[in-house]
């Protein structure tokens, strides 16, 4: 598996946050410095993290991950993409505190970062990207999904077509 390609969003979105640091010290705004410090810390330990899953080779507990961490992932990992777009990324969860439901997150967060990480890439400067994550209940069963909406350029009925039926190519953009 290529790490490079499930990492290659975030680290993108630290060096956009570094040359925003960068033009705010050349023109003598300083008031966003720290955050802006702490913005690229989280995520550079964000994409630590998510490079070691990648790379261990451990199995993970099912009491690794639940809606809350997940959305803190996403959010810690993506933030910095989206502000060097000049993007509002919304990132949110529906645990249910009463009956917290855990799952192992190796390919869940990788699956996520995909779709995130595109709907930041084709949505334009200026836009929106929103997670959301939650547990459903059918029955005697709970689902986890994860909705991720953006106003980017979207794709076609028959993309979509393709990519359901595993007949997409494997490039992308």
């Amino acid at each position: 598996r290529k790490v490079a390609h499930d990492v290659r969003g975030p680290i993108a979105g630290i060096i956009g946050v570094v040359d925003l640091l960068r033009d705010n010290i050349e023109s003598g705004n300083q008031a966003d410095t720290d955050g802006l410090l702490r913005l690229i810390e989280n995520s550079g330990e964000g994409v630590l993290e998510l490079a070691e899953s990648i790379l261990s080779e451990d199995k993970a507990t099912d009491e690794d991950f639940n809606c809350r961490i997940l959305a803190e992932k996403n959010q810690q990992l993506y933030a910095p993409q989206a502000l060097s777009k000049d993007i509002k990324l919304v990132v949110e969860h529906s645990d249910d505190p009463e009956r917290p439901q855990y799952f192992a997150p190796k390919s869940l967060l990788q699956i996520t970062g995909n779709l995130v990480n595109n709907a930041i890439k084709f949505t334009p400067e200026g836009g929106k990207v929103s997670v959301h994550c939650t547990i459903e209940r059918n029955d005697d069963d709970d689902y986890l999904r994860v909705a991720v909406e953006d106003n980017g350029v979207g794709m076609s009925a028959e993309r979509i077509d393709e990519i359901l039926q595993g007949q997409a190519e494997s490039k992308v953009g």
